[in-house]
């Protein structure tokens, strides 16, 4: 998936690297761009290794569970709220790593938006929540 991304993208990447917290990062069709290196331990994968990828294959990558074990439709993730409604949102629920591990996580997404309202992607923070 190698692509030319908006210089919005560009710019957040070099931001999220920057960051000491977790940050996830896609495009305006959902497909990952980037995640940064506080973000692999929750991931269970680093991003060099992973790479960007679509969309379709995220779910099979990372699969999410409401905090009751039950499977989380997609269009109830934070990532899709924001493309779709172009609104924050946030929740917590369960993910499992690229390494297998379930982990407890809440998630923060929010719009990403370019010049002339364009809409680019959405970028995503988490943290693991403890008991």
């Amino acid at each position: 998936m190698a692509t030319q991304h908006p210089i919005e993208l560009i710019l957040a990447r070099r931001l999220a690297e920057s960051m000491s917290h977790p940050v996830w990062i896609t495009d305006a069709l959902g497909n990952l761009v980037f995640y940064n290196e506080p973000a692999e331990g929750i991931l269970g994968v680093r991003f060099g290794e992973a790479g960007e990828m679509p969309a379709s294959a995220l779910a099979e990558r990372f699969v999410t569970e409401d905090l009751d074990g039950t499977e989380m439709p997609a269009s109830d993730l934070p990532l899709v709220i924001a493309l779709r409604d172009w609104l924050p949102a946030h929740r917590p629920m369960r993910i499992r790593s690229f390494d297998g591990v379930w982990r407890v996580i809440g998630v923060t997404a929010i719009p990403l938006v370019g010049v002339g309202d364009r809409r680019v992607g959405a970028l995503a923070t988490f943290w693991e929540l403890k008991d």
